[in-house]
């Protein structure tokens, strides 16, 4: 029994020390790019297809669309859209993908409701100011110091660890 795990003691030693190849991890590599904004210029084509195996159907459009933001700022592209129903001069954001073989592929993932959350705070303060007079006005300044409180001082000392 000694001499059969002195042999095997001695194996696995050998094994270590013989300067086989050792094995490695594969390289991580991620083909999402970031997301971006969009406009759509013109919709080339819509046609509603067959899900297989859900026994509905879904719109794919093709569209043409200028990006707005990011690395390709500015580019016309043309790409298959199957999230979301989007007409002419729509704006929305979109994940860029770049794949391993180097072809590149767009994924529309929501509408840009940019202008509209900045009109509905708009009308948020008009109302504010106009019901609450100076009342509003310093309810409005005390908003603002709270959440300059929070983002400022609250936050950071959370993520240092206070």
């Amino acid at each position: 029994m000694k001499s059969r795990a002195l042999f095997l003691f001695a194996f696995i030693l050998l094994l270590l020390t013989s300067g086989a190849p050792t094995v490695s991890a594969q390289e991580v590599r991620s083909d999402y790019q970031g997301t971006f904004r969009g406009r759509v210029l013109d919709v080339l084509d819509e046609e509603m297809r067959s899900v297989t195996g859900l026994n509905t159907d879904q719109l794919y459009q093709t569209i043409e669309a200028k990006i707005l933001s990011g690395p390709q700022e500015g580019e016309v592209v043309i790409f298959e859209n199957d999230s979301l129903e989007l007409d002419p001069r729509d704006r929305f954001y979109f994940n860029y993908l770049q794949y391993e073989d180097g072809t590149e592929g767009y994924a529309v993932t929501n509408i840009d409701r940019r202008w509209a959350l900045l009109l509905l705070v708009g009308i948020f303060i008009a109302a504010v100011i106009a019901f609450g007079r100076w009342q509003g006005v310093r309810s409005l300044v005390a908003l603002a110091g709270s959440f300059a409180a929070i983002l400022l001082v609250l936050l950071p000392g959370i993520l240092n660890g206070w």
